[in-house]
């Protein structure tokens, strides 16, 4: 009988149904959406989809959420610890209040710039606002407008957005390209040294005038 019982398991590990599964990629994974939404300067931002097949969202520990990158941004890549920030909308007057950081509101005569922190206001649909970071300065448009590509977690909307004005008038974020409704954005944020460079390098230009 023991030969017949070896001959029975080895049939039942090859039928299809018994085989092992391969397992799903680690979170981050290049072109998974699912696990990965895009990196900037070797950051990742990752998906948070807890309907996804992949593991990556704890809701216990809320991982992967949109303030937890920009906070794992900026300590990675200029080694600034933001503190703490309960609600995402709260960042412009937590931040504002940094003397590391220098926080714009809508209206600006100053727009906002690569690797700035861009900050959503509250929404029906967003009751807690969202935050993300500008991927490049605003690139301008044959219409005279400028669109900024942000990178960002826990939203799969359009990852653009859409800037108008001039420094007289002020600048305004309206929205992401091609939708409309969604979150308003209440101003953006950058290291106060980016602000220092910028106000050094205008006064150093206007030698030459």
């Amino acid at each position: 009988m023991k030969p017949l019982f070896i001959v029975s398991l080895l049939l039942t590990l090859a039928a299809p149904g018994a085989r092992a599964q391969t397992p799903p990629p680690p979170c981050g994974t290049p072109g998974v959406p699912s696990t990965y939404v895009d990196t900037l300067n070797g950051v990742v931002a990752y998906s948070n989809d807890s309907g996804g097949p992949i593991g990556c969202y704890n809701s216990a520990a809320f991982q992967w959420e949109c303030v937890e990158f920009i906070q794992r941004y900026y300590s990675q890549r200029f080694n600034l610890v933001l503190g703490g920030i309960p609600l995402a909308f709260q960042a412009l007057s937590i931040l504002k209040s940094n003397p590391l950081f220098a926080a714009y509101s809508q209206g600006s005569s100053v727009m906002p710039g690569a690797e700035d922190i861009i900050v959503f206001g509250t929404s029906t649909s967003t009751p807690y606002g969202h935050v993300a970071i500008a991927k490049s300065g605003p690139v301008v448009q044959a219409d005279g407008s400028y669109q900024i590509p942000i990178i960002e977690q826990n939203s799969y909307l359009n990852h653009v957005l859409v800037l108008q004005g001039d420094p007289v008038n002020g600048f305004k974020i309206t929205g992401r390209l091609g939708i409309q409704n969604t979150a308003p954005i209440i101003g953006w944020v950058r290291r106060a040294s980016v602000r220092s460079e910028e106000h050094t390098s205008e006064l150093q230009s206007r030698q030459y005038l």
